[in-house]
């Protein structure tokens, strides 16, 4: 069990292990009295805290209505702690002197689930890419808060690459983005797992506006079929056929529904986001050595003596 704080967003996650099992908005410290980054582990818990004034220590409220900590405090050392709040519409600010405020009922659910000892990452980063729940890959840019953060387009393109879908990122998009800095999504793709037959291929396909397209290349090299590509016609071509392609940065996609008739391949979609690839008759033999299957000696002509595996 761990937690990770973004005070860029800000919002608080709970993970076991890799999985999210809470996510939270939460207040954290205004830009005069931000919430320090680092490594950090819950120290104490303590139910009904006494609030004791920052600025007068001689200043102290009890556990009520009127006490800024609310309810539940997770102490990370010295004055910062994770705590709940009596204002709950500072949520989704940077408010505080340097705690993190969470809603009441929510703070309850993760002092319930957090024993002392558990490691808390603070960490302040206006770029967030993640996977979300439908399976696609979302971006989001937050405002610098603390003017800690500038961000160029060419560092977000960057960190989209890491992702493998750089490809489908427009320049300027981004660009508008960073001038924004409105924390909204910004849907780019969803990514489509590959198999040949039995076999995980180590590239994907890609959903965009209702299209899924596939890399070419990749598939080209591990089943041995040479293509050919009119970049000024923009046509791919291979001894099956001839289908559009579709350029993007260095790379050249053509959309599944072409596969069969490029590369002698049939679809069998397992699930909306895995897809495996089945050969078909007549397919050469370094296709179904790719795939692993028995060659069937029957598909070849003379002249293409198939070669075991």
């Amino acid at each position: 069990m761990h937690i990770l704080i973004n005070t860029a967003v800000p919002w608080l996650r709970l993970y076991d292990g890799d999985t999210i099992i809470a996510a939270y908005p939460v207040a954290v410290g205004k830009p005069s009295s931000p919430t320090p980054s680092g490594n950090f582990t819950v120290q104490e818990k303590i139910v009904d805290p006494t609030w004791i004034d920052p600025d007068d220590t001689s200043i102290q409220i009890d556990s009520g209505s009127q006490n800024p900590l609310g309810y539940r405090w997770l102490g990370l050392g010295g004055n910062y702690g994770i705590h709940g709040t009596n204002n709950p519409n500072s949520i989704g600010y940077h408010v505080s002197h340097g705690c993190i405020r969470v809603q009441e009922n929510n703070i309850e659910k993760l002092f319930s689930e957090t024993p002392v000892g558990t490691p808390v990452k603070i960490i302040y980063d206006r770029l967030v890419i993640e996977k979300d729940d439908n399976g696609s890959i979302v971006y989001y840019i937050y405002p610098d808060a603390y003017y800690q953060q500038p961000l160029t387009t060419t560092y977000v393109i960057n960190q989209l690459k890491t992702w493998g879908v750089s490809d489908f990122v427009d320049r300027n998009s981004v660009k508008q983005q960073l001038l924004a800095s409105t924390g909204e999504p910004n849907y780019i793709v969803t990514p489509v797992k590959l198999q040949l037959e039995d076999k995980s291929l180590d590239f994907t396909a890609y959903k965009t506006d209702n299209v899924i397209l596939l890399p070419v290349m990749p598939l080209s090299k591990i089943i041995g079929l040479p293509l050919t590509w009119d970049k000024e016609k923009n046509l791919l071509s291979s001894k099956y056929g001839q289908v559009p392609g579709i350029s993007k940065n260095d790379n050249v996609y053509i959309n599944i529904i072409n596969v069969e008739k490029l590369f002698n391949l049939q679809r069998d979609w397992q699930q909306p986001d895995f897809l495996i690839l089945r050969v078909m008759k007549n397919s050469t033999a370094a296709i179904y050595n790719a795939a692993g299957l028995a060659i069937p000696r029957h598909s070849f002509t003379n002249n293409e003596q198939p070669q075991a595996a």
